[in-house]
């Protein structure tokens, strides 16, 4: 899951946190969009490293798109309707993304209107999981309700 906040944060979850989460204090709610709100993609570097995942959303999810490219680590991609996040820096140039594709699972909110993005993980390697989890990035552990 990535937590939409200014510092990159994320949560790996071994399974779907449900309807409802909490991480301290902070609960999160299901925004009732259906399971499909998008398909993400793998993002590589010219080098051929993995630096993040693409979401294009279906067309009735695209109002997310600009408010969630305005952090640091996002950026959007006009031409294809679709959002860029980046677990790694990377600098200007050609990115690659791979025809591997997991669907868009669960848009959740908080009463502040913070974004939590879900996503399927099936479709990364262990290699890649093991970047993810080595990212300089705020970790979250949400609790069910």
């Amino acid at each position: 899951m990535v937590f939409f906040r200014p510092r990159l944060t994320l949560s790996l979850v071994e399974s779907h946190p449900g309807k409802e989460f909490r991480t301290s204090s902070i609960a999160y709610v299901d925004q009732r969009y259906g399971w499909l709100t998008g398909f993400f993609d793998r993002l590589y570097a010219e080098s051929g490293t993995f630096v993040g995942i693409r979401y294009s959303p279906v067309r009735e999810m695209e109002f997310l798109l600009k408010p969630l490219s305005r952090f640091a680590y996002t950026r959007l991609v006009e031409q294809r309707n679709s959002i860029d996040i980046f677990f790694l820096p990377v600098a200007v140039g050609r990115l690659e993304s791979k025809g591997d594709q997991s669907f868009g699972d669960t848009i959740y909110a908080a009463a502040s209107g913070e974004l939590v993005l879900s996503f399927e993980t099936e479709f990364l390697s262990a290699d890649e999981i093991e970047l993810i989890r080595s990212v300089d990035a705020d970790w979250i552990k949400p609790e069910s309700i």
